[in-house]
């Protein structure tokens, strides 16, 4: 793109604002669109993007500041500015903060030479052909299928998705084409000759991955959520792996994206095909399946479930089952692994787990070790096969929960827990409840989320002030942009919004 003619030049900034700072152009200088530069504002230097001339000639223009530097990096490309113009409009964010996070320091140098010649040594389309089934080949064919024809595909699978993953990637890098894998953590394997970007990473190791997917091309990556920003040249393949999880949602600090979602965004932009893959999918992902927009392909490859008994507190209650916050059943389990050696985890809903293991030890004040406790939600990250007996206790708080996903998680956390415990125990007043029912409580889901107008039959604009929380369930149709557009305006000062809010 030709430099600007003006000597004046709009600059986005890595900052919450509502307005785009002006800059003047030293003599000799020229930018392009979307080249980074450094620049002076309130006292402090920042690297922002040229966003284009300011043909107007600006008030006191004397006092205007002028661009320090431009560096030597390649400029921001239309791609990358049309995918967060759409992080900015779809998440009601400034575009500044969209930017703060599409544009990291380690995205904003070069690495030395040594490493750059270091980094070229490497083999990065070194992956393997791996050996299928007959089955898996006929999925990857249906999913090559049905990518020829323009549709994107929702795979569920359980342990053979990565041999479909290895597969995929190496036809489309054979291709000459880049490959994303988008995970909700990398910590675990990846596929031989992938390139890591995770938020574990160094500075230094980001720079290097960030100066790779520039320039080593073609480059399969493994990534975590902000991996959909890096400035690929040549995308030819995106896949998003558990697509279900709420990893994907940041919600700490604005913009409140959705990897998934800007993922899909990211393969429409670059004209690559979409593979989002679960072993149960999410209930946006099952609507899309139902509206056509995406096509589904089963593999019955799921580990087998371990040992897996719900116990009817209210029943035990009736009979004097309970004694404290344990069934005798439960009791009587606890005792019959403790004496074979094996170790035993307790599970509860909340935060604090002390009280439950107290319990517990009185019962068993010899167990020593072989009793833990820990909440639900930390129990995500950690291997379970060690323990032989796993107590969720309480299920019904999770239920209790005034929110329409609360049902949602409480299936998940139960399915994982099915999967990876090789004996499991559940305590609830609720056994009855569709949760328990496997893979068909998603469709009830669905069915209810239809009924009662809620995502994914809606979007979802959540608006937190201070304490006070107000969500607006907006139909999808061809106003929704204004209706949400309208709902920021409206809002009160310093209030946040989110959109697509990730829930409990």
């Amino acid at each position: 793109m030709p430099a600007p003619e003006s000597s004046f030049v709009k600059v986005l900034l890595p900052l919450n604002l509502c307005w785009t700072p002006t800059y003047c152009l030293p003599e000799g200088m020229t930018v392009r669109r979307g080249d980074r530069v450094r620049v002076p504002f309130a006292g402090r230097e920042y690297v922002g993007v040229v966003l284009g001339s300011d043909d107007t000639t600006p008030v006191n223009s004397e006092k205007i500041l002028q661009v320090a530097e431009v560096l030597d990096i390649p400029p921001v490309s239309p791609e990358e500015f049309e995918l967060w113009d759409f992080v900015s409009r779809y998440y009601l964010c400034s575009q500044g903060e969209v930017c703060r996070i599409a544009s990291p320091s380690a995205a904003l140098e070069r690495p030395p030479l040594a490493t750059i010649e270091k980094l070229a040594q490497n083999n990065w389309t070194d992956i393997r052909k791996p050996h299928l089934s007959a089955t898996l080949k006929q999925s990857v064919q249906a999913i090559l299928e049905a990518f020829d024809q323009g549709i994107n595909v929702l795979l569920c699978a359980g342990s053979s998705r990565r041999q479909i993953f290895q597969e995929l990637s190496r036809r489309t890098l054979e291709s000459g084409r880049d490959v994303l894998i988008l995970r909700p953590s990398v910590d675990g394997p990846v596929l031989d000759g992938s390139l890591c970007y995770a938020s574990s990473l160094s500075q230094a190791q980001k720079r290097n991955a960030v100066h790779l997917v520039r320039t080593a091309g073609p480059l399969l990556v493994e990534g975590e959520s902000p991996a959909v920003f890096l400035p690929f040249g040549n995308l030819g393949l995106v896949i998003v792996d558990d697509e279900f999880s709420q990893d994907y949602k940041q919600s700490f600090r604005p913009p409140f994206y959705n990897a998934r979602d800007v993922a899909y965004m990211l393969a429409k932009i670059r004209k690559a095909p979409l593979l989002l893959c679960a072993e149960y999918p999410s209930l946006e992902s099952l609507y899309n399946c139902s509206a056509g927009r995406l096509k589904r392909i089963d593999i019955n490859d799921s580990p087998s479930i371990g040992k897996y008994e719900i116990i009817d507190t209210s029943r035990e209650r009736l009979k004097n089952g309970m004694v404290g916050n344990f069934s005798r059943i439960a009791l009587a389990r606890m005792e019959s692994t403790l004496r074979e050696n094996g170790k035993v985890l307790l599970l509860q809903p909340w935060k604090d787990t002390s009280d439950i293991e107290i319990e517990a030890r009185k019962n068993f004040p010899s167990a020593g070790s072989k009793i833990n406790s820990m909440p639900l939600w930390k129990a995500d990250r950690k291997e379970l096969s060690k323990y032989s007996l796993v107590l969720l206790s309480n299920v019904d708080y999770l239920l209790s929960k005034q929110d329409f996903r609360a049902d949602e998680y409480a299936f998940r956390q139960i399915e994982r827990l099915r999967h990876q415990c090789p004996n499991l125990l559940i305590q609830t007043s609720e056994s009855g409840h569709y949760i328990f029912s496997g893979g068909n409580a998603l469709e009830k889901m669905l069915s209810q989320r239809r009924e009662f107008s809620l995502p994914p039959y809606t979007r979802e604009v959540r608006i937190r002030n201070g304490e006070a929380s107000e969500s607006h369930f907006l139909a999808k149709d061809a106003a929704l942009e204004k209706r949400k557009l309208e709902l920021l305006k409206n809002a009160p000062r310093g209030a946040v919004i989110d959109v697509d809010p990730s829930g409990l």
